[in-house]
């Protein structure tokens, strides 16, 4: 039978690949032994010309991750704090005490809303934090502090939707959702270990890590 070494070429790659038919390999075989000089030249290897780094990269990368991780700690903070004005800040009426959720309403609002936006911008500083390849020391102490913030939030909300809504059981389930959502989001964002890497065994080299954690 006559083949054409168009067709030997054609079909070497899947002979390497172990990927033809019995027939086929034998055929090829036979042929190659026939024709020793007929294996398909190499593709030349891709050339690709050197790249000089800045000699600066080190240190813009360093002050970029540093500011990075000062924007996601003050945009915690702030929006920490908003959640907490209207329960935390008042004035003393004839010896009384008013606080600012229960004498002006849409105030409070006004402060809950900018705590959303706080809180959305801290999410985002956590997942460029990702992103950038920065994880969070395996400690119980870090997620126990998210679940507290979580539980926090919670109750700092609970008692305005009570006042406002009428709502009795307000203190026993909203402080549920924010712990869910910051518990879920800190493991979502890699900012908090979870349960199984918080659970491995270790030695006295340290944690036996596969993900780089220390």
């Amino acid at each position: 039978m006559n083949i054409s070494i168009a067709v030997i070429h054609d079909l070497y790659p899947l002979y390497e690949a172990g990927e033809v038919s019995a027939d086929s390999r034998a055929l090829i075989e036979e042929y190659l032994a026939e024709h020793p000089g007929a294996l398909p030249s190499p593709s030349p290897a891709l050339s690709l010309p050197a790249i000089d780094a800045p000699p600066d990269l080190e240190a813009r990368a360093l002050k970029r991750t540093t500011r990075l991780l000062e924007q996601r700690g003050l945009d915690g903070a702030a929006a920490l704090t908003l959640s907490y004005v209207p329960v935390a800040s008042g004035f003393f009426q004839q010896g009384k005490l008013h606080l600012l959720y229960q004498e002006h309403p849409l105030v409070s609002l006004f402060f809950y809303a900018a705590a959303v936006v706080m809180w959305v911008r801290f999410f985002v500083a956590c997942r460029r934090v990702q992103v950038a390849g920065l994880r969070p020391p395996r400690s119980w102490s870090r997620r126990v502090l998210w679940i507290l913030v979580g539980q926090m939030i919670g109750f700092a909300i609970c008692a305005p939707i009570q006042v406002w809504t009428g709502w009795g059981n307000a203190m026993y389930f909203v402080p549920l959702i924010p712990f869910a959502v910051a518990l879920w989001a800190g493991e979502w964002l890699d900012q908090i270990p979870k349960v199984d890497a918080l659970t491995r065994p270790t030695t006295i080299f340290g944690p036996q890590d596969d993900d780089g954690w220390d």
